[in-house]
């Protein structure tokens, strides 16, 4: 089903409102003047999400052989159910490696723990 093009910027306007409403009222996210902004809390989560997605990548290279480039869909997946002492187990078995296999930086456990300017 196609829709004319105002009709659709309505459908996703109302999509982006309904997700910032829930992650407004989840404490992840501030609303002001039309900016978004993540709070202290979403930091914190974000940043593990990141930490839990980039240490799932880098095991699966170093430990199940997968490829860098085939790692991608796995680690979005694992990202959302390692918890934080799966994350530091994860780490210690990896020899607590600074970058993933794309050679981006895994953040700290602590990172995005207080609030950024």
């Amino acid at each position: 089903v196609a829709l004319p093009t105002a009709e659709f910027r309505q459908a996703i306007s109302g999509d982006v409102t309904a997700a910032l409403r829930k992650l407004g009222t989840a404490g992840w996210v501030e609303v002001r003047d039309f900016k978004v902004s993540l709070t202290p809390t979403g930091r914190k989560f974000a940043a593990s999400l990141v930490r839990a997605h980039r240490l799932w990548e880098r095991y699966l290279t170093e430990r199940a052989s997968y490829k860098p480039d085939h790692v991608h869909e796995s680690a979005e997946r694992a990202e959302h159910w390692l918890d934080e002492e799966g994350r530091r187990r994860l780490e210690e078995r990896l020899g607590k490696p600074e970058v993933d296999p794309h050679g981006s930086r895994i953040p700290a456990e602590d990172d995005g723990k207080e609030a950024r300017p």
